[in-house]
């Protein structure tokens, strides 16, 4: 079965950017089908607003970028978020993610920003790094 994940933008980014890292390895992961991306309309929508900004950065075109986010979204599953959560993140521009991942039931937000989500375990929401989703899964198996 699955593992359920909350994917934030910035790993997202770094799975693009470089083919070696744990980033890349879990979105591999996903497309696999060990792991289950929780996605919500906000979070879709700055998925492709960052990876088609920072396209050329990534060196792909943008079109590539609305591909991987295509290929992403065959593996996930949509929510409709109808709790905000603002005062469980430092950034109210993150709000979103941790917003997904309640609505979600969803038990990792996988961030390399755990800091920007600095009361997302008080709504049941454990922020893991790649690496450490990776780890938490292994030594569970």
């Amino acid at each position: 079965m699955p593992h359920s994940i909350v994917i934030d933008t910035n790993v997202l980014y770094a799975a693009l950017r470089s083919r070696r890292g744990e980033s890349r390895r879990l979105l591999d992961e996903v497309f696999e089908g060990a792991f289950t991306p929780h996605v919500s309309v906000p979070l879709v929508l700055e998925y492709e607003a960052v990876l088609v900004r920072e396209s050329h950065a990534l060196g792909i075109q943008p079109k590539e970028a609305r591909v991987v986010i295509a290929a992403l979204l065959k593996h996930a599953e949509t929510h409709q978020v109808h709790f905000r959560w603002p005062a469980h993140v430092r950034d109210p521009d993150d709000a979103h993610v941790l917003n997904t991942a309640v609505a979600a039931s969803c038990p990792y937000l996988i961030t390399f920003n755990k800091s920007d989500f600095h009361q997302a375990w008080s709504l049941g929401v454990t922020l893991l790094t790649p690496r450490e989703l990776r780890m938490r899964i292994r030594s569970s198996t």
